[in-house]
């Protein structure tokens, strides 16, 4: 079990027997995990026979050379279906879902938590299956440690992902919940990154995203696509904020004024 951060309600990642053996380092900092290819090549068979049922049902598509499948005359709707049956997602019995796939030096497993933006995302050796990299991420930010090992399974490298910002994520949600009345952890208003300005200084920038009270009278014409899933892919007015905030001071640097704009919610 991996601590990523401390709250008053602290936050955990586990790393649970998720489609592959359980993360164990002991002291010499050796790890047994392993991908689990067997779980991996039952996924890809069960979305084989699920994806030549699905394009005997779905004509007409168009398949190339190289057997890549397209979707003629802008099928949206066809292809969203399509890539959600090509996945090879496992959802386990408290919510979570990891994705099996290939990397380009190996294989690779995406853990998603329930409730959570937290991601645990791992990368394999392709010839003994032993864990070669492990990172976190909260969003689209690394978060915490990430782990890096040799053939061997011996810790190699890490890397404190967090070192540059006194100010710590936990400090940023707390300031957004004061400021803004958004729980960063949770909401799914909310975004962050952090990033080094050109002088080497670490910053968060925030991202705040609403629908806004009345859409604009702008006429925007829509395909089927759009008003057959419409909480997914709908063409919606909404207003967007960045904060900047200093990673050592916690101070706001910078603000912007909501903006109005035209995109998918």
């Amino acid at each position: 079990m991996i601590i990523l951060r401390k709250t008053n309600s602290i936050i955990i990642i586990c790393l649970l027997t998720i489609g592959c053996t359980r993360h164990l380092r002991d002291k010499t900092n050796l790890t047994t995990e392993k991908f689990n290819f067997k779980r991996f090549t039952q996924l890809k068979q069960r979305s084989s026979k699920e994806i030549k049922e699905f394009i005997q049902n779905n004509q007409p598509l168009i398949r190339s050379d190289s057997g890549e499948i397209s979707f003629p005359g802008g099928d949206f709707l066809t292809e969203a279906k399509f890539n959600l049956i090509a996945r090879l997602n496992d959802t386990l019995a408290n919510g979570s879902i990891i994705s099996y796939g290939e990397a380009q030096s190996g294989y690779q497993t995406i853990l998603k938590m329930p409730d959570s933006k937290y991601i645990v995302s791992k990368q394999y050796f392709k010839d003994n299956l032993k864990l070669e990299h492990i990172s976190h991420s909260f969003g689209q930010m690394l978060v915490g440690l990430t782990l890096f090992y040799d053939h061997s399974g011996k810790l190699i490298r890490q890397i404190n992902e967090d070192s540059l910002y006194k100010f710590t994520l936990d400090d940023v949600a707390a300031k957004i919940k004061a400021t803004y009345h958004l729980d960063l952890y949770k909401d799914e208003k909310v975004s962050i990154i952090k990033y080094l300005t050109d002088t080497h200084l670490p910053y968060y920038a925030i991202n705040i995203k609403d629908r806004v009270d009345h859409d604009p009278p702008t006429t925007i014409t829509s395909s089927e696509y759009y008003k057959q899933i419409d909480q997914m892919a709908n063409l919606r007015a909404i207003k967007t904020k960045t904060i900047e905030i200093d990673g050592v001071s916690g101070n706001i640097i910078r603000e912007t004024p909501f903006q109005i704009s035209i995109r998918r919610l």
